[in-house]
């Protein structure tokens, strides 16, 4: 033993002498260890915040999303109310006027596209009037005893309620058919279909005008979850690079990817288990398999109007999209140690060589995407089209991280993260108003560019006009309430119907408004005038403020792209300058015209002239249908 311990202790005396032995120790002691010390603290505290980062992402835009779908059920809600306290509702109610009552629903069903079921009832849960021949009402169902309450309180109701397709529609009808889920492979039941649905319940009492504290009718609009398109594109816009998911009963009725993924294939799977523990406000985060590949999710419950769980809303990615830097940063970091440990001396001559190979390679780069962009411009000074396309790409690509920063400034708004100081709110607010305004002007750039290349067409259709300005004047009164700007409208005659595309005559009459309401001054009025002119078949909107007015030499310049003229109001209330020419080349889609009659100081009037009727568009409808069906 004596002998062995001799051995050792002179093989370490020799260690301790050789030069070579001495480097690898300094070496270890000054570079490796704390590399390594360096590796795990950071790699844990890496982990630490990535799991941190990962939960709070999650939640924030799936607080977003549902802050937005709320906005939307509110604006149902709005426009609801502004129809049952017109005083033609009660009076067809208590006249039993059906047709006036179906106008009005298919009116609210027209103008949302996510109303799908709208009745009106009576307060003994029988129906007055249907938007559609195949809805049905059940007395005894969930919807029988919201209407008694709504009848009993004489309050709205917004809620979320899980019920039978066969309490809404017609067994077998193409509303029925078209909400009905078919359960996909995984599921037990196979090749069978789901006819349960989640639904957004919109429900809006009609008063007495005799008695305002007597509720004679209940207005019910519907929005049902199990569809491909329960999520508008605008709701999908704030789940960047990720998807939304709807279930109930366990089964995935409803999702919504971002541009350029397709999981359509996701409804009628049955929803996988994820590996997490639940969270003090009942909802679920941690990880799913899909097809194999691992997904981040996080579920949020969905309560009825008793506070029953109904459903889920879920947003769910990638787990590589989170975890790809976090791996790569870790696996640099251990390669690096290894080097300076083996070829620590070559190390820097390695590095300066690699640096001097990156800059020759970059000096290339650079050279070739010079002469690349110099061609590109030479090319979009040459064709129109392709400038075009290059609009609108370019603005594609920005509208998504723009959208991200807009998150960000609302969820820090809303206060998600914390409580901000005034001076935060402040610089968040300025930095959210600074990118609506930006995301309002690429969204303009992108409409005014496809109106441009000529692929918008109008879809057109018949319509009474009188609700419908009404409905958008309203909308608008909330856009300067401070400003305390009274709205007045008229109608020669009361009402009468246009043919037109709701949508772009929504566009025109709300850019329009807008611009009026931004240059009045507070306390000032603002007359809209609709008129039939009969001699000329020609429908007339005129628009007068009493605002700071434009000058003669200045009307053509405001139809212009990019055009302002510099007034103290345009400098308080900066616009885009697209709004106008936008307004124009609709107006010229509906073979119209759109003028101004302005002075300095006497106000504003936008004069809107409109065919009445699109009789030549209108007969290739007809035609196209009725070969369709032949």
């Amino acid at each position: 033993m004596k002998k062995l311990i001799e051995r050792i202790s002179g093989l370490l005396n020799e260690w301790y002498h050789d030069l070579t032995v001495r480097l690898i120790f300094t070496i270890s002691l000054f570079v490796l260890l704390p590399i390594a010390l360096i590796t795990f603290f950071s790699t844990r505290y890496l982990e630490e915040q990535f799991s941190r980062n990962q939960d709070r992402y999650l939640r924030s835009t799936l607080a977003i999303v549902i802050s937005e779908m709320q906005q939307r059920q509110g604006s149902i809600q709005k426009a609801a109310t502004c129809i049952a306290q017109e005083v033609s509702t009660p009076q067809a109610v208590e006249q039993q006027d059906t047709r006036v009552l179906e106008e009005k629903l298919a009116l609210l069903r027209n103008n949302f596209n996510r109303v799908d079921y709208a009745v009106m009832l009576n307060p003994d849960s029988h129906i007055i009037a249907r938007s559609a021949s195949d809805i049905r009402f059940n007395p005894e169902s969930r919807l029988g005893s919201l209407n008694r309450e709504v009848c009993r309180t004489g309050r709205p109701i917004n809620v979320n309620e899980k019920m039978p397709l066969s309490d809404l529609f017609e067994e077998g009808s193409k509303e029925f058919k078209k909400f009905t889920v078919e359960l996909k492979q995984g599921i037990a039941g196979e090749g069978e279909y789901m006819q349960q649905a989640l639904c957004e319940v919109t429900m809006v009492p009609v008063m007495d005008t005799g008695d305002p504290g007597k509720v004679i009718a209940c207005m019910v609009l519907i929005g049902i979850c199990n569809s491909d398109y329960y999520f508008p594109s605008y709701i999908s816009s704030k789940a960047t690079n990720g998807f939304l998911v709807l279930t109930v009963d366990g089964v995935h009725v409803s999702t919504k990817s971002t541009e350029g993924e397709d999981r359509s294939w996701i409804v009628g799977q049955k929803a996988g288990s994820i590996t997490s523990s639940k969270a003090a406000d009942g909802t679920y985060s941690g990880k799913v398999y899909l097809r194999g590949i691992p997904h981040l999710f996080i579920d949020h419950p969905i309560k009825n109007y008793s506070g029953d769980l109904v459903g889920y809303i879920s947003f769910g990615l990638q787990e590589d999209q989170f975890s790809g830097i976090v791996e790569d940063n870790r696996k640099q970091t251990m390669v690096i140690g290894l080097l300076c440990f083996v070829l620590f001396a070559p190390l820097i001559w390695l590095m300066a060589a690699q640096v001097r190979q990156n800059q020759k390679h970059l000096e290339l780069l650079v050279r070739r995407r010079t002469k690349d962009l110099e061609s590109a411009v030479e090319e979009l000074k040459q064709l129109n089209e392709t400038k075009n396309r290059f609009l609108s790409n370019i603005t594609h690509e920005l509208r998504t991280p723009l959208c991200v920063i807009i998150n960000a400034c609302d969820f820090l708004k809303g206060g998600y993260g914390g409580t901000l100081n005034e001076k935060q709110f402040r610089y968040v607010d300025h930095a959210s108003e600074c990118g609506s305004h930006l995301l309002t002007l690429i969204n303009n750039l992108l409409d005014l560019t496809r109106l441009r290349s000529g692929k918008t067409k109008a879809d057109f259709s018949r319509f009474s006009i009188h609700a419908f300005v009404e409905t958008i004047v309203n909308e608008m009164r909330n856009f300067r309430p401070d400003a305390h700007i009274i709205m007045q409208t008229s109608f020669e005659p009361d009402d009468f119907e246009i043919v037109a595309d709701p949508q772009m005559l929504r566009q025109i009459i709300y850019n329009l408004l807008s611009n009026a309401l931004k240059f009045s001054p507070p306390d000032s009025r603002i007359f809209i005038r609709v008129q039939k002119m009969e001699e000329s078949r020609q429908m007339r909107i005129s628009i007068e403020d009493q605002g700071i007015g434009v000058a003669r030499e200045n009307l053509e310049r405001i139809f212009k792209e990019f055009e302002q003229i510099e007034n103290p109001m345009t400098k308080e209330r900066p616009g885009t300058g697209l709004g106008l020419p936008i307004v124009k080349k609709l107006a010229e889609l509906h073979h119209g015209m759109i003028s101004l009659q302005s002075e300095p100081g006497k106000g504003t009037e936008a004069i809107l002239l409109l065919p009445v009727e699109q009789d030549l568009l209108l007969h290739e409808n007809v035609v196209t249908t009725q070969q369709t069906d032949a």
